[in-house]
């Protein structure tokens, strides 16, 4: 068995090495250090497509599981409060007395009005009650929320402000395209949410790209010098996804050269890796 390729270019997927977002890490973090109230508990990440969202989501909820707390993960669509009720009861973070309780909630979901406001409120009062006598907490996280409805997104923006008056050890994070968050969050939209912590994704400086692309190949074993590094960097345009994308068939194209034990990249491998990922990304994005 050969190298195995370390970069992630699909939707999602955790890379190896995660580039230009501490600032958005350490404030969530210090959110969770500073407890009810603090703004990094409440966050709204935006950005265009293939920014890394998804993967942001991601590794804040690896931060919160680290200290403990609960975490669900949701993709917006309809129904969005029952969603999120119906991962409360599958996941596996809740102790049994949470679990007795979420029996009850389930029970409530079979009804006509399956997502009322009072039901989705209830799961979760039940679940931050009992998690924060424990100095715990549950991290909410929603992807995609634009395509979510106005109805949908305000009955959780209730819950949730009712939590934070409450005191409940609570944290929603909210992901999505930026003109559609803008959107949802307009004039008909939740105003409690638009007074979320804004955390905007930019491109990723280049010097971040090469830093983040240079660890990667190194911690697989494969060298690649300053020129074939400053190429494969300038090409990603700073988009988190494009740095998987490039870094997956420049690799490639140097296993194909070489084979399996190669140990190098050269500028030729970097060439083609970078049309290829051009190609998919224009593709695919």
């Amino acid at each position: 068995m050969g190298k195995v390729n370390p970069f992630k270019p699909t939707a999602g997927a955790e890379p190896p090495v995660l580039a230009g977002r501490d600032t958005v890490l350490d404030d969530f973090e210090i959110g969770l250090e500073e407890g009810v109230g603090a703004p990094g508990r409440l966050m709204r990440i935006t950005g265009p497509r293939g920014s890394g969202k998804t993967v942001l989501l991601t590794e804040l909820g690896d931060i919160a599981r680290r200290r403990g707390w609960c975490v669900v993960d949701v993709t917006a669509g309809e129904h969005l409060p029952e969603m999120i009720c119906r991962r409360l009861e599958k996941t596996d973070s809740v102790d049994y007395s949470v679990e007795l309780d979420l029996m009850v909630v389930k029970a409530k979901a079979q009804k006509d009005q399956p997502h009322r406001s009072e039901d989705v409120y209830e799961t979760l009062e039940r679940i931050t009650g009992k998690l924060t006598e424990k100095g715990k907490g549950l991290l909410v996280t929603v992807d995609e929320i634009q395509d979510a409805s106005v109805e949908d997104v305000r009955e959780i923006a209730v819950a949730i402000q009712h939590l934070i008056r409450e005191r409940r050890n609570i944290a929603f994070v909210f992901a999505g395209l930026t003109a559609g968050v803008m959107n949802l969050l307009g004039e008909d939209g939740p105003t409690f949410l638009r007074r979320a912590y804004p955390e905007e994704l930019n491109t990723i400086p280049v010097g971040e790209v090469e830093a983040a692309l240079r660890a990667t190949f190194e911690e697989g074993g494969v060298r690649i010098d300053e020129d074939a590094l400053a190429l494969a960097a300038d090409s990603t345009a700073g988009y988190a996804y494009l740095i998987q994308l490039v870094g997956y068939n420049v690799w490639r194209a140097a296993q194909v050269r070489a084979g399996w034990e190669f140990d190098a990249v050269s500028a030729e491998d970097v060439e083609k890796g970078v049309v290829a990922a051009r190609r998919e990304f224009e593709r695919t994005v």
